[in-house]
C-alpha cells in the first residue's frame, strides 16, 4: 500500500508536494540500510537508556510492517516507528 500526500494535506514544511510517498519497510525493504543516514531528533534523556539503545534498532528489521519511511524523489527524507501490542 503506497500513500502519498497530496496538496490538500495541512501546510507545513513539505506541505503542498505531491512527490512525497510514505511507505513501510516491508514494502521498500531496500531503505532498512539507509534509516541511519538521517540525523537522529531524540531529546537527551532518550540517549541515556541502555535498553532502549540495544532494542530500539532492531524494530525495523524484526517489524518492518511498522516501520516507515518518507522518500523525496527517491531520496529518504522521513522515518517513523511503532511497536504492535
Amino acid at each position: 500500500m503506497e500513500t502519498r500526500r497530496t496538496a490538500a494535506a495541512p501546510a507545513g514544511m513539505l506541505g503542498g508536494r505531491d512527490d512525497l510517498v510514505i511507505t513501510t519497510l516491508e514494502e521498500r525493504p531496500e531503505l532498512t540500510d539507509r534509516l541511519y543516514d538521517l540525523a537522529d531528533a531524540w531529546p537527551e534523556f532518550m540517549l541515556h537508556d541502555p535498553v532502549g539503545t540495544t532494542l530500539f534498532h532492531q524494530v525495523a528489521v524484526t517489524f518492518p510492517a511498522y516501520s516507515i519511511v518518507a522518500t523525496l524523489g527517491g531520496d529518504l527524507v522521513a522515518r517513523g516507528r511503532a511497536v504492535p501490542f
